[in-house]
C-alpha cells in the first residue's frame, strides 16, 4: 500500500525551513514539532532530528493566533530550547541606506525614540480622512 504524499515527504525530508517565524504561534510550533517526531519516528530528538532553519524577525511581525486565544512567541515554547541550538543575528540593513533613518527604524524596533526622532516622525504626522 502506498503512503499518503505528505507523510512520504515527512519521512524523506532532512532540513525544514521557515521563514517569517515571529509570525507562527508558538502553540502550533509545539504540534508541528510533535508531528515531526512521530511521522519520522524519532520521538526522543527535537522535531524528529531534522535540521530547521528558522528565519525571522521578532521585532517585527508579532504571532497570529485563532479567535481570541493568546498567541505566544516561539521563544516562549518548551520546545524552543532544544530546537534553537544556534542563532545567527544578522545587523545589517540592506533596504534603506540613509544612516538617520536606520537608527530611527532601530529605536522603533526597541520602542526606545530619542526626543530627536519622535520630533522627526510628530513633524511628517497628518490627519487622515475616512473613506468615503
Amino acid at each position: 500500500r502506498q503512503k499518503p504524499h505528505a507523510l512520504k515527504q515527512w519521512r524523506h525530508c532532512a532540513v525544514l525551513v521557515v521563514d517569517e517565524v515571529s509570525m507562527l504561534d508558538g502553540s502550533f510550533f509545539e504540534k508541528v514539532e510533535a508531528v515531526a517526531r512521530r511521522v519520522t519516528g524519532r520521538e526522543a530528538e527535537p522535531f524528529g532530528g531534522l535540521q530547521l532553519v528558522l528565519c525571522g524577525d521578532f521585532f517585527q511581525l508579532p504571532p497570529v493566533a485563532r479567535g481570541g486565544e493568546r498567541a505566544r512567541f516561539l521563544f516562549e515554547t518548551s520546545c524552543w530550547r532544544a530546537v534553537a541550538e544556534e542563532q545567527v543575528n544578522l545587523t545589517e540593513v540592506f533596504r534603506q541606506e540613509e544612516r538617520g533613518f536606520v537608527e530611527l527604524l532601530n529605536q522603533m524596533r526597541r520602542g526606545a525614540l530619542s526626543p530627536a526622532n519622535d520630533a522627526r516622525l510628530k513633524a511628517h504626522r497628518r490627519r487622515c480622512r475616512p473613506p468615503k
